[in-house]
């Protein structure tokens, strides 16, 4: 509990920006004892201030503050009150703001040690600081401050002792503490506290995190100036017989090859994880990297990634009003022409014998047939749109959503649209389905239109007021869409000249627009209101003023991305925040 309340504390020092100070970091895993027993986790913090800063900040922060009544009502807790006023006595005990406090307590950076596994893992924090008359003044007020909670909570009194010659400070079985010149010691055990000390005082030679290969690894394959990093030590992990199992069985598991068979693979061949947190741009990017080389990707995890110099993945499709656009390659026609090392046998005759039966339903074709002449390039993409696609009020509203297919073979368009014609004949019969198809710049586009006058499906909410299914082909590409005028949108988007090859190297991507979000539920906000009355009970016109807010909130959050990549040198996954303004296309 203590070291609970401890990471409260702590944070209060985590937080400013001003001049930035840059941490050793050799310097720093000095201090931080190396153990045999379990995988090791260790949380590097290099920029303190800025990392704090970054959130504290942005205007989405500043925003939420100031218009969003839940966000208000949080920083009216009493725990965040407490929080706020433990920062202006830290301020005004030690005679600066918290800022310049916390680089000179912690401006040499801060780390994390731990094992993981045990039900009660030790864990020793190191914070290096600049200035030793700073971090000795910070450190007695943290005593007082934890002396006092447990005063208050009727818990053990502070008990000091010596270890090799160093004060050290203990409350209980959960805190314990020490400071050594401009080094601040904290942990949840005392061994552990004492293995952290040994690395000061010991005079024989004490083996640190700085002496172990992995650390520096992660930190060189991270690169840059991030604000913090992580390295798990995973070699210990793939050692137990759970994790052999479980790679063992991934590789010629069919749904899990498809699912994530490259990035099982990625593991397999890691011995660490890096994890990064960086400023970018335009907004922060957290990357996990392996180090795992793409050349060395087996058979039956070369679905994900294509061979060079082709594209990982086609660019991200962005008509007006997008929410979310996804791209990533998968190729079905290797998955079919290498099955037998790929898909385990027991599981390869049950697909075949599946395929053969629905083949019987697929005129001209067979389902193999299809899998080897389809592309292995998938984009998917969701957006607002406004305009109603009928008389009747759909009882849900559901964004507009496209399926597009590139790299197919010259059979597999036409086959497809036939099989969709055929299927969507059936269905007219028993609902009365109205097809149309029209001619768009060359394209033939077919269209399917619900009756307005009779039930369908037992569809009692009218969702189906949300669909006029679609499709097209354009060359190697098929789409399929639920509204027609997104395909057209479409029509256009694949006529774009090709994105520069850097855009397009991830397998796999995926982009989620906050402008978009906003827009939906401003065109849609009978929802969210009935949503905001029902939680909080607040009238119309006050609800109506919330979701006002929340969508102008929601506007000033930017787009997020997530992304994976199968380098030369390490297998990445990124996650990218981008707060740069909306384009005038986006805000469309």
């Amino acid at each position: 509990m203590f070291f609970t309340r401890l990471g409260a504390i702590t944070a209060a020092w985590l937080i400013g920006l001003t001049v930035p100070v840059q941490a050793d970091t050799h310097n720093l895993l000095k201090g931080m004892p190396a153990v045999d027993q379990g995988p090791l986790l260790l949380l590097v913090v290099e920029q303190p201030r800025q990392l704090a800063e970054a959130g504290r900040n942005l205007a989405a922060y500043r925003s939420a503050t100031q218009s969003l009544p839940i966000v208000q009502e949080i920083l009216e807790t009493t725990r965040v009150r407490q929080f706020y006023q433990l920062v202006h006595y830290a301020e005004q005990e030690l005679g600066a703001e918290w800022p310049t406090l916390l680089d000179q307590i912690a401006g040499g950076g801060i780390a994390i040690g731990t094992i993981a596994g045990p039900d009660q893992p030790p864990v020793l924090l190191l914070a290096q600081g600049t200035e030793e008359s700073a971090v000795r003044a910070g450190y007695q007020l943290l005593l007082r401050i934890i002396e006092g909670e447990a005063t208050r909570r009727g818990q053990p009194a502070l008990r000091k002792a010596q270890y090799r010659g160093i004060a050290t400070q203990h409350i209980g079985e959960g805190f314990h503490a020490a400071c050594v010149g401009t080094k601040i010691y904290l942990a949840n055990q005392e061994a552990a506290l004492h293995a952290g000390l040994n690395t000061q005082v010991s005079r024989k030679p004490v083996r640190t995190l700085a002496d172990l290969p992995g650390p520096t690894a992660a930190r060189q394959l991270i690169g840059g100036e991030p604000f913090a990093w992580l390295w798990f030590d995973f070699a210990k992990v793939k050692a137990s017989k759970q994790a052999k199992d479980f790679f063992e069985n991934s590789r010629k598991d069919i749904f899990q090859n498809l699912l994530f068979g490259s990035t099982a693979d990625a593991l397999r061949r890691s011995e660490y994880l890096a994890l990064g947190l960086s400023p970018t741009p335009t907004g922060y990017a957290v990357e996990l990297k392996l180090p795992a080389a793409r050349a060395d990707l087996p058979v039956g995890s070369t679905l994900h990634v294509p061979q060079e110099p082709k594209p990982g993945s086609l660019p991200l499709l962005m008509p007006n009003g997008v929410l979310y656009s996804q791209s990533f390659y998968l190729d079905f026609g290797e998955l079919w022409r290498k099955r037998e090392q790929i898909i385990n046998p027991q599981q390869r005759k049950q697909v075949e014998k599946g395929l053969a039966d629905a083949s019987r339903f697929v005129p001209n074709t067979s389902l193999p047939e299809m899998l080897e002449t389809s592309g292995p390039y998938h984009r998917f993409v969701v957006v607002n749109r406004p305009e109603k696609l009928y008389a009747t009020e759909a009882g849900l509203p559901i964004p507009a959503m496209a399926y597009v297919m590139s790299g197919c073979g010259q059979t597999f368009g036409p086959t497809v649209a036939a099989g969709f014609r055929a299927a969507a004949l059936l269905v007219s019969l028993q609902n009365g389905l109205k097809m149309t198809e029209e001619t768009i710049d060359g394209v033939s586009v077919v269209s399917y239109r619900f009756p307005e006058n009779r039930p369908f499906l037992n569809d009692d909410a009218n969702i189906r007021f949300s669909f006029v299914p679609c499709f097209a082909t354009v060359g190697d590409t098929f789409i399929v869409s639920s509204h027609p005028g997104l395909l057209k949108d479409l029509l256009s988007e694949l006529k774009k000249p090709a994105a520069p090859q850097s855009e397009t190297a991830a397998v796999w991507r995926g982009r989620a627009f906050a402008q978009g979000g906003a827009e939906f539920i401003r065109t849609h906000p009978d929802q969210t209101i009935t949503a905001t009355i029902l939680n909080t009970g607040v009238g119309l016109q006050e609800a109506r003023q919330q979701v006002d807010a929340l969508v102008a909130w929601l506007r000033t959050l930017g787009q997020y991305e997530l992304s994976l990549d199968h380098g030369q040198k390490a297998f990445t996954l990124r996650f990218e925040w981008s707060i740069s303004s909306p384009s005038a296309k986006e805000m469309r």
